[in-house]
C-alpha cells in the first residue's frame, strides 16, 4: 500500500511540520511545551531540527509522494552528536527560539534516557531516534512499513535495532514486530514514562 524512500533534504521542513502532529501529545512534548499555543508554534521548528540531523548524519525515510510520516534512525557507532551537528542541525538556537525553561526542561528529560540507553546496550546498533505519522494516517500500516527498510539492512548487517517510547499505546506495536521489552520506568524530573526496547537481528 505504501512506497517508502529516503527524505529528500527539501523535505526537511514539511517532516518537522507533519512529526510535530504526530507528537503533539506526546508527554515528553507535553513537559517541554506545556502551552497548546506554544506547541503549535514551536514543535514543527523543533522536529525540523530533528529531522535536519537525521538526514545529514544518520537515515530518514517517508513515503513516495504527500508526505505523510517519517522514520529517523541514526547508524550503529554514529549516536553521539558532535559540536559541529548541533550547529547542522539548529539545535544550537533552540535555547533562544523554544525558551532557555522548555529546552532546559527537554534536554534534562534527554540527558536522563541517553544515560539509559547507554546502559540497555553498549554494542554497536541502530538507533531509531523518531518515528511518527500524522494522526489522519495512523493505523493504516505506515508506521511499519516506514522503520521496515532499516529493520531489513539491520538483519543483514547482523545488528540489533533500539528505541525507546513515552507512550504506553506504542508498546504493542513495536512488541508485534519483534522488539522486546528492556525497561520502564519514570523520568525522575518531569514524571515522563519511558519503554525501551531492542531488536536482535534474525
Amino acid at each position: 500500500m505504501w512506497t517508502i524512500e529516503p527524505l529528500r533534504e527539501d523535505q526537511v521542513e514539511l517532516a518537522g511540520e507533519v512529526l510535530a502532529r504526530s507528537f503533539f501529545l506526546d508527554p515528553l512534548a507535553l513537559y517541554m511545551l506545556p502551552d497548546e499555543e506554544d506547541r503549535k508554534r514551536l514543535l514543527p521548528w523543533h522536529f525540523s531540527c530533528v529531522v535536519r540531523h537525521g538526514v545529514s548524519f544518520g537515515e530518514v525515510y517517508t513515503t513516495s509522494g504527500d508526505l505523510r510520516g517519517a522514520a529517523i534512525w541514526l547508524r550503529p557507532g554514529e549516536l553521539e552528536m558532535t559540536e559541529e551537528q548541533v550547529v547542522a542541525a539548529g539545535f544550537h538556537e533552540a535555547p533562544q527560539v523554544l525558551g532557555e525553561g522548555p529546552w532546559g526542561r527537554f534536554s534534562s528529560a534527554i540527558q536522563f534516557l541517553e544515560k539509559i540507553h547507554a546502559k540497555d546496550l553498549s554494542s554497536d546498533h541502530w538507533y531509531l531516534m523518531i518515528l511518527g505519522v500524522d494522526p489522519e494516517f495512523q493505523g493504516q500500516g505506515l508506521g511499519c512499513a516506514l522503520i521496515q527498510p532499516i529493520l531489513d539492512k539491520a538483519d543483514s548487517e547482523g545488528k540489533t535495532c533500539y528505541m525507546e517510547t513515552a507512550e504506553f499505546s506504542n508498546v504493542p506495536f513495536y512488541q508485534k514486530r519483534g522488539f522486546r521489552l528492556l525497561r520502564d520506568g519514570v523520568e525522575p524530573s518531569s514524571g515522563v514514562p519511558y519503554w525501551t526496547f531492542c531488536r536482535d537481528p534474525r
